[in-house]
């Protein structure tokens, strides 16, 4: 779902010819539990490029895309570092990722950031929810398919067998 809203290299398109749908691609991804969405909603809200800058929703889903973060067993990601640096940089006004200064003027209070952060987590876990639900019917499927496996083996064999190719 969230290639929808993103162009051919995957990035946001620079122009969104109809910012309603973006909206909409983009909330469905999220609902479905793609941390990249999230985080990229989080970045169009910060940048305010596309989206009307609005700190409160940037942080919102970016709060959302680091809890998902944790929950990748390829790398060991310190959430609450990543929310310490968060309230720095929205009330600071100094928030970098990667090479770009995303927030470069305070635009949120700590108490804000940290009732946007608490508000974060039970959408984290919905979409969590939803992750896990939809792996579950993948490995089902999966597991499914191995126990089927070895009687179309053996019924191709057969057939080659026979010459029915």
């Amino acid at each position: 779902m969230q290639s929808l809203a993103e162009d051919y290299e995957g990035k946001p398109p620079a122009v969104a010819s109809d910012l309603d749908k973006l909206l909409y691609y983009q909330t469905m991804a999220i609902a479905g539990g793609s941390e990249s969405a999230t985080d990229i909603l989080g970045r169009m809200y910060a940048q305010g490029t596309i989206l009307p800058r609005d700190c409160a929703k940037s942080l919102y889903y970016m709060s959302i895309a680091a809890q998902m973060s944790k929950d990748n067993p390829a790398e060991k990601f310190p959430v609450q570092k990543v929310f310490r640096d968060f309230k720095k940089g929205f009330v600071t006004g100094d928030l970098p990722v990667g090479d770009n200064q995303i927030i470069a003027k305070p635009c949120l209070t700590e108490a804000e950031v940290n009732d946007i952060i608490e508000r974060s987590k039970p959408a984290y876990e919905a979409a969590k929810a939803a992750r896990d639900k939809d792996l579950a019917a993948h490995e089902a499927l999966y597991e499914a398919a191995r126990k089927k496996l070895p009687e179309i083996k053996a019924a191709y064999e057969a057939a080659v067998r026979q010459g029915k190719k």
